[in-house]
């Protein structure tokens, strides 16, 4: 069965000294043992373009977006699109989340970067948790 969990947190700090310090973006557990991570650096998001919604259009349009994120997965199906947000720092980052049929994801940055999953196992991901 296939367990999909979508939840947005910060993470303030690596769990080891020599992890630089980075925003978790979204994660996705496909099943108990496997976790994907999106993440960028602290700076990375500090610097993305912002977006209010209803004061004009998004930074990187839905279609600038799927071209990157085709890049990664050229012949694939997309199943689902989602801008979404992120609190960091009193501003909203959004981004674009992609999901093809593999399944897999690729997520999207208002500047056209494309952030790929990172897989980790369920203890790694539960010490970055426990770091907040």
């Amino acid at each position: 069965m296939r367990l999909i969990i979508f939840v947005i947190i910060l993470l303030s700090a690596g769990v080891q000294a020599s992890e630089s310090r980075s925003v978790i973006l979204t994660f996705v557990q496909f099943s108990s043992d496997k976790i994907w991570v999106y993440s960028v650096p602290h700076d990375t998001a500090s610097s993305l373009p912002q977006w209010v919604p209803g004061k004009g259009e998004p930074p990187l349009g839905v279609t600038e977006a799927l071209s990157v994120a085709r890049l990664e997965y050229p012949n694939q199906e997309l199943t689902s699109v989602r801008l979404t947000k992120k609190r960091y720092q009193g501003d909203e980052l959004w981004f674009y989340i992609f999901e093809f049929f593999a399944p897999d994801q690729v997520v999207v940055l208002m500047n056209g970067v494309l952030v790929k999953g990172k897989t980790i196992n369920e203890k790694k991901f539960h010490q970055l948790l426990q770091v907040q």
